[in-house]
């Protein structure tokens, strides 16, 4: 494990397919019995197969905000690890995963972690990324996150978003989604 970075594989033979065929007049890489469609640049260079799988946070205690995540959205941590050699008792790295298997969130310890200011302030440690969790029920949905740790952020931007802020100082944003 290298401090500050953490990378993880997803196992999926589906990601690691090779390129089925060229179409030479569109430019176009077809992937083989996945069905993607790959481009090439100007320069010839055709683009690999990319998917994000999801964000990773740094935080000072990783598994107790991996566990805040873990109540906030039903998603089990499946994997986990202790801390490092001469790391506190605190620190450790873990994942969750979605129950459906599309997306994950990691957290990992960063010693020197320091909660971003938002809105962000000249300064001060700013937001670098934050998730947008859709829900049916924007009311429950704010008091489900406050119950289990979160904060109702100062500043409110939009009446139909709530801006939260996790235990560690990571704002993310409740908002309400019409597919649910």
């Amino acid at each position: 494990r290298r401090h500050g970075l953490r990378h993880t594989v997803d196992g999926d033979e589906e990601h690691r397919r090779r390129a089925g065929g060229v179409d030479r007049e569109t430019n176009t890489v077809h992937a083989g019995s996945v069905n993607r469609v790959l481009r090439r640049d100007d320069d010839g260079m055709e683009r690999p197969p990319l998917r994000v799988s999801g964000p990773t946070f740094d935080a000072t205690h990783p598994i107790a905000l991996a566990e805040f995540y873990a109540a906030l959205l039903g998603w089990p941590i499946v994997r986990r690890e202790g801390p490092g050699p001469g790391e506190p008792d605190h620190a450790g790295w873990a994942m969750l995963r979605a129950p459906d298997g599309s997306s994950k969130i990691e957290v990992q310890f960063d010693p020197h972690h320091r909660a971003p200011v938002w809105p962000s302030v000249p300064s001060a440690p700013t937001m670098m990324v934050h998730l947008d969790i859709g829900t049916a029920d924007l009311a429950s949905a704010v008091r489900w996150a406050a119950a289990h740790g979160a904060r109702l952020a100062d500043h409110q931007p939009q009446d139909d978003v709530r801006v939260m802020i996790d235990p560690e100082g990571h704002p993310f944003c409740l908002f309400v989604d019409d597919r649910l």
